[in-house]
C-alpha cells in the first residue's frame, strides 16, 4: 500500500482532499464555509434529521493534535450539536489514540470509523472506489514517488542515480507549490500519442514544474519507477534499458538561456533517442526548453525540424491560467514561503489578492521570485509588504533584461522598432520599419549580419516570448507584446542609450515612431490598449537628440503616416487606413504640441504649411478646404498661427462652411468661430436657416454612410453629435427628426429566441463568476485561519 506524506499538502488541499473522500464515503454533498474563527465548521451536510460536520486536521504530531482538539475544537463541536462529528487528520494514529479521540468526542462521534487517521486515508486512496479523488488531487502523486533502483545500477550508475535522488529532492520540494492546470491533461494527451512530449512556452511559465507532475503521475498510474534526469545526451543511452519502464527527463534540452551549439554530433544523438523512444512503448520522453530556444535551434538546424515534429508538443502559457488557478499558484508559494505572518495576512483581503492575481504581468516565475526575496529579507510588513509586491509586478524589468541580453542583435533591433511603433501593427507596416533601422544601424555600427532570411529568423526567434503573432481575417498578420511588461523594460532600456534613439529617429517611416515614446517635455505616455495597459514617462529628448528628433520630424514629414491598427489616444482614432495626406492638421498639431511655436524652424515650416492648405483652396475652388480627418485639428492649427499670420476671418470661416460635406465638421467650425465670434456672428446671421436644414440632412447622411462600411467608432460619434449641434446652433429637436435619426441608428435585433439564450449564457458566466470568487474566498480564508491557529507560521505542519 502506497504511503502519502499529507504534510507536503496545504492545509487547504488537505481540506478539499478529506471532503471529497468522505463525499465518496458516504454518498452525500458537503457544503463548504468560509473558515472563521468561532464555527469550528470546515464541511457539514444536513438532511431529513441528519447533521454531519466534518473537521480536516492537518498536523504531524498527535500530542499538537490533540491540544488544538481539547482547548479549541471540542466546545464549537459541542455547541454545534452534530449528529456525527467526523474527524480527518495526517496524524498517523494509533488504536489506543483512536480510542482517545473517541471517548474525547463521546456523543458526537457514532462509530471509531468517524476518526480517520494516516493510514485509514491511505487505505481508502488505493480503493478503486476513490480512484477519481486520487486523479483530482494530484500531489498525492509527488508524496508517494518512490525511486526504485536496482543495486548493480546503484554501484554501476553511481552518479546517475544520485542525479536522479537529487532531482526527486527538487520535484518533492516543488511539489509543493504547483497547481494542476489544462495544460497538465494536454500534456497527458501527447504522451499518450507517442510517449513523449516537447513542452515549450516563456521563461517562468511553469515548464519545468509540469514536467515534474507528468513524471509524478506516470510513477503513481502506470508503475514507472526509473527516473532519469538528462544533462547530457550520453546520459540517456548509458541508463537505457530495455524492458523496464523509465522516464527520461530533459530539461532545457537546448540550452538554459540561449541556445546552446551542439558538440561531437550531440544533435545526430538527440535525434537518434527520439526514434528510439518511439520504438519502445515501456519508455517516456519529456523535454523542456524556452520557446524563443527553440526558435532558434530551428534556425540554426533546420534539419532538426522533421524529427523535432515528431514529439508532441505542449506550450505553456500563463495567459490560458483561469483565475481560480492564479489564486491556487499564489496562494501555495505564501503558505510554504517562510514569509512573516503580517505579510501574509495582507495578502488574505479580496482587494489586495484580487490586485496580484488579475495583474497583468502576473507569471508563476514572477510571483516565486518575489516571494522568495521577500522570504529571505522580510524587511517589509503589513501594508509595505504588498505595496511593494504590486510595484515589482507593474516594473518586472531585471526579468526581461536577462533574457533580452541573449537575443541576438536582429532580434534586440527589431524589438525597440516594435515598441517604438506603439503596437499592435501589422507585419507588412514592421517590415518597412524594420527595414529602415537595420539600413541604419548597420552604417551606425557594422556589427549585424543581415540576410534574405533575417527576418524569418528574428519572428521565430521572438515568437511566443516577447511577442505573439496572428492571422487577422485578410488583413495579414498582427504582431503584438505579450506583456506590457516587455513594454516596460524596452522604454527604460531605450531611455540611455543615445545611438539607438538616434537610429529610431533617422529611420522611423511612421508617425507613431517619432510621437508614441518621444517628446520634448516630460509627460506620460497614452495608454491605449485597454486589455494590455501601459504607462510609462516618455523619452525627454534635448541637446544633440533634439536637432535630429525635429529634423527627422520635418524631413520626413510629407510621408509620415499612422500605422497603428487599434483607435488608440496618441492617434486620435486616426488609424492605419489614413494615408499620410489625409493626416496634415493632425501632424501639424502634433508637431505644436511637440515643439510649440517657440522654435523658429517649426514656426516657420508650420506657417508654411498653413498658407499651402490656404492657398491650395484658393487654387481649386471646387475642393474642400479641409477633408474630414483634417478638419478637427484646424483650429489648434489657426490659433497658433494668427498671432505671425494676416488672416482674412471672414473669407476663413466661409471657405471652410462652404466646403462641409460632414456633420462633424460643423461642430468644427463652431470652434473656429469661437477664434472670430464676429465674423461667426455675421456667418450665422446670413445662413443660419440653411445650416440647420444641412445638419439634419448630414446627420442622417452620415449614419448611413458610416454603417455601410462598417465604422461604428464614427457611428457613435455621430450619434453624439446629434445633442451637440442642436444645441450649438440652437435648432429645436422634433418627434418626426428624432425618429427618423433612431430608424437610422436602429440595427437588425436579435429575435425572442436568441435573446433569452444570450440572457442564458449572460446568467450562466456570472454563476461562474461567483462561484470562482466564492472559491477563491475559501481559499485564502483558509490560509488567514492557518495563520491565526496557535498561531501556526506558514509552512508549519499545523492548520
Amino acid at each position: 500500500m502506497a504511503s502519502y506524506n499529507y504534510l507536503d499538502l496545504s492545509p487547504a488541499e488537505f481540506e478539499d482532499l478529506s471532503r471529497d473522500l468522505i463525499q465518496v464515503r458516504e454518498g452525500i454533498f458537503l457544503e463548504s464555509f468560509k473558515s472563521g474563527k468561532d464555527k469550528g465548521i470546515d464541511f457539514r451536510y444536513k438532511d431529513d434529521g441528519v447533521y454531519i460536520v466534518l473537521q480536516a486536521k492537518r498536523y504531524e504530531h498527535y500530542r499538537d493534535l490533540k491540544q488544538a482538539l481539547v482547548h479549541k475544537e471540542l466546545a464549537k463541536a459541542r455547541s454545534l450539536k452534530p449528529s456525527r462529528y467526523i474527524l480527518v487528520t495526517s496524524v498517523d494514529l494509533t488504536v489506543s489514540q483512536k480510542e482517545e479521540l473517541l471517548l474525547l468526542f463521546k456523543g458526537l462521534m457514532v462509530k471509531e470509523s468517524d476518526i480517520l487517521g494516516k493510514k485509514d486515508l491511505n487505505n481508502l486512496l488505493e480503493q478503486t472506489k476513490y480512484e477519481n479523488v486520487k486523479k483530482t488531487h494530484y500531489k498525492l502523486w509527488l508524496t508517494s514517488l518512490n525511486l526504485l533502483a536496482d543495486a548493480v545500477d546503484q554501484v554501476v550508475y553511481r552518479k546517475e542515480y544520485n542525479l536522479a535522488r537529487a532531482e526527486w529532492d527538487t520535484i518533492r520540494q516543488e511539489s509543493k507549490y504547483y497547481v494542476q492546470n489544462k495544460s497538465f491533461l494536454e500534456a497527458l494527451d501527447r504522451i499518450a500519442e507517442s510517449r513523449m512530449v516537447l513542452i515549450t512556452g516563456t521563461p517562468g511559465s511553469g515548464k519545468t514544474t509540469l514536467g515534474y507532475a507528468l513524471i509524478s503521475y506516470f510513477h503513481a498510474k502506470e508503475g514507472y519507477d526509473d527516473l532519469i534526469p538528462i544533462r547530457h545526451i550520453d546520459q540517456a543511452w548509458h541508463m537505457l534499458k530495455e524492458g523496464k519502464k523509465q522516464i527520461f527527463f530533459y530539461d532545457d534540452f537546448l540550452g538554459d538561456i540561449n541556445f546552446k551549439k551542439f558538440l561531437n554530433n550531440e544533435d545526430i544523438y538527440i535525434t537518434k533517442f527520439i526514434r528510439r523512444i518511439g520504438a519502445l512503448p515501456d519508455k517516456i520522453l519529456i523535454l523542456t526548453t524556452r520557446e524563443y530556444v527553440f526558435r532558434q535551434a530551428e534556425l540554426l538546424h533546420p534539419e532538426l525540424k522533421k524529427d523535432f515534429y515528431k514529439l508532441s508538443r505542449c506550450i505553456v502559457s500563463p495567459e490560458t491560467y483561469s483565475e481560480y488557478i492564479k489564486a491556487k499558484i499564489l496562494y501555495n508559494h505564501l503558505y510554504f514561503s517562510g514569509l512573516h505572518s503580517n505579510q501574509i495576512l495582507t495578502l488574505t483581503s479580496r482587494t489586495n489578492y484580487q490586485t496580484i492575481i488579475r495583474h497583468p504581468n502576473y507569471t508563476p516565475r514572477l510571483i516565486a521570485r518575489y516571494i522568495e526575496v521577500a522570504a529571505r529579507h522580510k524587511d517589509k510588513e503589513g501594508r509595505a509588504f504588498f505595496n511593494a509586491f504590486k510595484k515589482y509586478l507593474d516594473h518586472p524589468r531585471e526579468f526581461w533584461k536577462d533574457i533580452y541580453e541573449k537575443l541576438s542583435p536582429a532580434s534586440q533591433l527589431f524589438l525597440l522598432v516594435m515598441f517604438s511603433t506603439n503596437d499592435p501593427i501589422y507585419l507588412d507596416h514592421l517590415k518597412e520599419a524594420y527595414t529602415a533601422a537595420v539600413d541604419r544601424y548597420t552604417r551606425k555600427f557594422n556589427n549585424l549580419i543581415v540576410t534574405p532570411d533575417t527576418l524569418e529568423s528574428v519572428l521565430k526567434e521572438l515568437s511566443d516570448t516577447f511577442i505573439t503573432i496572428e492571422l487577422e481575417d485578410w488583413q495579414g498578420h498582427v504582431l503584438e507584446f505579450q506583456n506590457p511588461s516587455i513594454k516596460d523594460f524596452l522604454l527604460e532600456y531605450l531611455r540611455g542609450r543615445e545611438e539607438l534613439i538616434e537610429i529610431i529617429l533617422e529611420s522611423a517611416i511612421f508617425l507613431n515612431q517619432l510621437v508614441y515614446a518621444f517628446g520634448t517635455r516630460d509627460g506620460s505616455l497614452e495608454v491605449d490598449n485597454f486589455e494590455k495597459p501601459f504607462d510609462g514617462q516618455r523619452i525627454t529628448l534635448r541637446g544633440k537628440l533634439y536637432t535630429i528628433y525635429r529634423d527627422s520630424f520635418l524631413k520626413k514629414f510629407e510621408n509620415l503616416a499612422f500605422c497603428s491598427i487599434q483607435p488608440s489616444a496618441v492617434s486620435d482614432l486616426k488609424t492605419y487606413r489614413h494615408p499620410a495626406e489625409d493626416l496634415l492638421t493632425l501632424k501639424l498639431s502634433e508637431l505644436l504640441h511637440i515643439f510649440g511655436m517657440q522654435d523658429e524652424i517649426v514656426r516657420s515650416f508650420i506657417i508654411e504649411k498653413f498658407e499651402k492648405i490656404l492657398s491650395d483652396y484658393k487654387e481649386e475652388s471646387d475642393a474642400k478646404i479641409l477633408n474630414l480627418d483634417s478638419s478637427y485639428y484646424f483650429p489648434y492649427i489657426v490659433k497658433a498661427v494668427r498671432p505671425f499670420v494676416k488672416i482674412d476671418e471672414t473669407k476663413l470661416l466661409n471657405d471652410f462652411y462652404d466646403s462641409i460635406t460632414f456633420s462633424s465638421e460643423y461642430a468644427d467650425l463652431h470652434t473656429l468661430g469661437e477664434l472670430y465670434p464676429a465674423a461667426f456672428d455675421a456667418l450665422l446671421k446670413k445662413n443660419i436657416n440653411n445650416i440647420k436644414k444641412h445638419i439634419k440632412q448630414l446627420l442622417e447622411k452620415d449614419i448611413y454612410y458610416f454603417q455601410e462600411r462598417g465604422m461604428d467608432i464614427e457611428v457613435d460619434h455621430t450619434r453624439d453629435l446629434y445633442w451637440q449641434l442642436f444645441d450649438l446652433y440652437n435648432i429645436p429637436k422634433t418627434k418626426a427628426f428624432e425618429n427618423r435619426f433612431k430608424n437610422a441608428l436602429d440595427r437588425p435585433r436579435p429575435s425572442e429566441k436568441e435573446q433569452r439564450e444570450e440572457e442564458a449564457q449572460i446568467q450562466k458566466e456570472r454563476k461562474e463568476i461567483e462561484k470562482t470568487q466564492k472559491d477563491i474566498d475559501l481559499l485564502f480564508s483558509s490560509l488567514e485561519a492557518a495563520l491565526t491557529s496557535d498561531g501556526a507560521a506558514p509552512g508549519d505542519s499545523k492548520n
